[in-house]
């Protein structure tokens, strides 16, 4: 990850970054992820812990917040992650949608209603993207 002059630029990397990490332990059996709580509660300790390194001004400073609810257009919201950073007066908020759906029921058997997930992906990224005062990442 190259360090960036621009601090939101810098916090959009560490996104990435975190995810990359957090997909290569889940990949190699280092993380065991049972359901969306627990993916979010490790990607969230991930992404706390290259936050530090990325600060490079002592006015810059940054952390995550998990299930936060925001008011949008009259209506409540709840983000499963908020990355907040501030450099100086600028505040920088962006929001994190994470979706985990398992292909093995408790059963052992396939799962069903794929559909049904799909629709609470695209009513997630939907209250992401129209957001008037927190930026979307994707």
């Amino acid at each position: 990850m190259e360090l960036n002059s621009n601090f939101e630029k810098r916090l959009r990397d560490s996104i990435s970054f975190a995810w990359m990490i957090f997909s290569k332990k889940v990949g190699a059996g280092v993380l065991s992820i049972n359901k969306e709580a627990s993916m979010q509660l490790h990607y969230a300790h991930i992404l706390s812990q290259v936050l530090p390194l990325i600060i490079l001004d002592a006015n810059e400073s940054a952390h995550v917040e998990l299930e936060t609810g925001v008011s949008v257009e009259g209506s409540y919201r709840e983000i499963d992650l908020i990355l907040l950073g501030c450099k100086g007066d600028d505040n920088h908020k962006i929001s994190i949608e994470m979706k985990c759906y398992k292909t093995k029921a408790s059963s052992g058997k396939n799962r069903g209603a794929t559909d049904i997930f799909m629709k609470d992906v695209y009513i997630d990224l939907s209250n992401s993207l129209f957001r008037p005062t927190i930026k979307s990442y994707l």
